[in-house]
């Protein structure tokens, strides 16, 4: 999401819904003037007793419930259109916010994401990382290995090392079978300098930013951190990095973040299958067993053990509002 030309599409879309809506409040307006004149007339007939007076009275309180439906409708369209484009706006600063950190990016730039995808977002963030790379920033980018068989060519680390980039594929596909396979990397993590770090569900690809439908209308989150939490993104890079390394080295990780004031904690946590500890699972069933007031998930995939099953059934019980938010079409069908 770091890119103009997403910021671009955040403009094309708030244009779109401002051509939707301007004509709602004249719409509104007529409608409530219609509503008023059919107000008038109903207190004038309720005060006659004839039988045509009295037919012509329901039919007007036929159309004054319609037309108030009506109205309702269309106020809560125009409602949810401003909503919307509030919301656009904010996207359009936060995508504006993001680009501005990779070009502040003095000492370096880390980015381990589980899928990159050639395409105006990826081509947008390289064009800064090269740039970048050429002022003697160090910058590493880390992805998936199952990337190679899928949206990148087997020799993309050599290509992006002649831009001055350094890369890795995380458990790269070999010709033979192993369960190892299935250890995949499904990190999305920026971290610039130690002070910013991005995170969530955003990969560097054109369907996360709408300019290619794979499974409808796309909707992912992110977030941006500062503080001390960044120091902990740093870590997680460096860990999965050194995998491979003769001589890890941890330099970067030893510079502290600055601190920030804020109201609360942010602690990040990552999960690692080589260990006998389910570090995500307990974090979730932590949650879960606490929560007093409120838990809402948003997830791409929900699959539940009995143990986690029943933890959002007790939550619940016990009067916490547990709501999940689900993909309506789904990547992946079980």
């Amino acid at each position: 999401v770091y890119k103009r030309q997403a910021i671009d599409l955040v403009d094309e879309a708030c244009a779109m819904i401002r051509t939707e809506i301007d004509s709602m409040p004249t719409e509104l307006d007529v409608i409530q003037r219609r509503i008023i004149q059919h107000e008038i007339e109903e207190a004038a007939l309720k005060k006659e007793s004839d039988h045509l007076s009295q037919e012509h009275l329901a039919e007007i309180q036929k159309e004054l419930s319609d037309m108030r439906e009506e109205f309702k409708a269309k106020k809560a369209q125009w409602d949810n259109a401003q909503e919307a484009i509030g919301k656009v706006k904010q996207l359009r600063a936060d995508l504006e916010a993001a680009n501005a950190e990779l070009e502040k990016a003095q000492d370096y730039i880390f980015l381990e994401y589980f899928i990159i995808s050639e395409g105006s977002m990826w081509d947008e963030i390289l064009e800064v990382l090269t740039r970048k790379a050429a002022q003697g920033v160090d910058v590493r980018v880390l992805y998936d290995g199952m990337l190679e068989i899928s949206t990148l060519p087997w020799d993309y680390p050599r290509r992006l090392e002649k831009l001055g980039i350094r890369c890795k594929a995380f458990a790269p596909i070999q010709p033979f079978l192993s369960t190892h396979y299935n250890y995949r990397d499904h990190r999305k993590i920026l971290v610039i300098d130690g002070k910013v770090a991005f995170t969530g569900g955003v990969n560097l690809a054109d369907e996360y930013i709408n300019r290619k439908e794979r499974f409808g209308h796309w909707k992912d989150t992110a977030i941006l951190l500062r503080g001390e939490a960044v120091q902990s993104f740093t870590l997680m890079f460096l860990q999965m990095w050194n995998l491979t390394e003769k001589e890890p080295r941890w330099d970067e990780a030893l510079l502290p973040s600055p601190p920030v004031e804020a109201e609360g904690y942010v602690m990040p946590y990552c999960d690692c299958p080589l260990d006998d500890y389910k570090v995500g699972e307990s974090v979730y069933m932590d949650i879960l067993n606490r929560a007093k007031d409120y838990v809402h998930i948003m997830t791409p995939y929900l699959i539940l053990d009995n143990e986690m099953e029943t933890a959002l059934k007790f939550a619940a019980q016990r009067g916490v509002d547990v709501k999940l938010i689900l993909p309506g079409i789904p990547d992946k069908k079980a």
